[in-house]
């Protein structure tokens, strides 16, 4: 749950900001990399980006070519978050 929570929070300070932008390939590398120099370890820290094509080389059996709807879940996360925001501040009164 803190993993979505945090995502939450970035998507709403980038909607905030203007948008989100997707990273290209090189600077995903570069953040896996620093990651790694420092020693930062996650239990599922996701894909790392494919060095052969678009393929996240996933093994599971849940993996398929299907592309979920990031507009959606975006959208459905930010409104969570502006919803919970909106509660804390009724609390707070």
């Amino acid at each position: 749950l803190e993993r979505v929570e945090h995502y939450a929070k970035v998507i709403f300070v980038s909607r905030f900001l203007g948008g989100e932008k997707t990273l290209p390939r090189n600077e995903v590398e570069k953040l896996f990399d620093l990651r790694q120099n420092y020693g930062i370890e996650a239990v599922n820290p996701g894909c790392r980006v494919a060095e052969h094509g678009d393929d996240c080389g996933c093994q599971h059996e849940s993996h398929d070519d299907a592309e979920p709807d990031l507009d959606q879940i975006a959208e459905a996360v930010f409104d969570e978050v502006k919803a919970a925001f909106a509660n804390e501040g009724e609390t707070m009164s």
